[in-house]
């Protein structure tokens, strides 16, 4: 994911597909949790880390970067 912006430039949202295809109900909530424990936050940093001062800052949830 952090090598799609190579290919794309820089973006402000994507989109993650968690129930795919039937899955189970238990496969898709724990992948909601992986997705939020340890993907989130390291696109978070790093994206964060490029992002210029001068650049539109992310929407989340809360309604901050």
């Amino acid at each position: 994911m952090l090598g799609f912006r190579e290919y794309a430039g820089s973006y402000q949202q994507q989109l993650f597909l968690v129930d795919h295809a039937g899955l189970p109900l238990r496969t898709v909530l724990e992948q909601l949790d992986l997705l939020g424990e340890e993907v989130v936050p390291v696109l978070r940093r790093e994206f964060g880390a490029d992002r210029p001062a001068s650049g539109p800052v992310a929407s989340t949830p809360a309604g901050t970067g």
